[in-house]
């Protein structure tokens, strides 16, 4: 996969939205698609912004109407002959999840973290190394009775975007930024604040040993559709915590060092 041109991860004519579409139009397919940003195109299918579904959501008390309201203007992109370094670096740096591909000005394509780690579980340098190199240490985590606010909190003082979630020494679920930002914004709970962290964590999130090669953590997050997994010992016991962001940095690395 190292030397693959970035032709070979690249998503062509993805989905895109008009500058001129409606927010309920822009909040509408991206529930469809499952997806969180669509870029946004004019007439000529130039990029001219990108669009979140918090962007849309957090414009519903305003005077906004349309995607051209909320848009951020110019996103960031990659050149559709550029190496596929440069994409992942830009995604790593920017803790973004997608690049929008260009031809010019014009939209071509989409590159995703997805296609990187799918790639990666195939048999890219570097997928051998085990796990415990390479993941978030025991202290990345809550307890399940920990309240959102607790868990943001952690998250800010950790500066990570996801927390093992554990009862006892025992994981049971992960939760996101996103997640609990999502209910603080848009909660229509009095006390939000009061709900607890395990409320709003993924449980079905796979767990591997520390032994485990970083390919098994790639496919893993794949087959599961999750960011991160557990890591616990034999015993179930926690151990630590591996995002597709420590997967992805392995993966830089090594091709940055071709």
């Amino acid at each position: 996969m190292l030397d693959l041109g970035i032709e070979n991860l690249v998503t062509y004519n993805p989905l895109a939205i008009s500058v001129r579409a409606t927010l309920d139009e822009a909040l509408n397919s991206m529930d469809e698609y499952k997806f969180h940003h669509l870029p946004v195109v004019d007439q000529d299918r130039r990029l001219v912004g990108i669009v979140s579904d918090m962007d849309v959501r957090r414009a519903a008390d305003t005077k906004a109407s349309s995607v051209r309201d909320v848009m951020t203007p110019s996103p960031i992109s990659v050149a559709h002959h550029a190496p596929p370094n440069e994409a992942l670096r830009t995604m790593l740096d920017r803790r973004f999840h997608s690049v929008p591909v260009l031809d010019g000005e014009k939209l071509i394509g989409i590159i995703t973290s997805t296609d990187f780690l799918r790639e990666f579980s195939y048999g890219a340098a570097g997928g051998g190394d085990a796990i415990s190199k390479h993941m978030l240490g025991d202290e990345y985590h809550v307890e399940s009775d920990a309240t959102v606010d607790d868990a943001l909190r952690a998250m800010d003082e950790l500066g990570c975007d996801y927390l093992a979630v554990l009862k006892g020494a025992c994981p049971v679920g992960v939760v996101s930024r996103r997640t609990l930002t999502v209910w603080s914004e848009f909660s229509q709970a009095s006390e939000p604040s009061h709900v607890k962290t395990i409320q709003l964590s993924a449980t079905n999130v796979p767990a591997v040993l520390p032994s485990d090669a970083l390919q098994v953590a790639a496919r893993k997050m794949l087959d599961h559709g999750v960011s991160a997994v557990l890591v616990a010992d034999r015993a179930n016991q926690f151990v630590g915590l591996l995002t597709d962001r420590e997967v992805l940095s392995a993966l830089l690395e090594r091709m940055e060092a071709i």
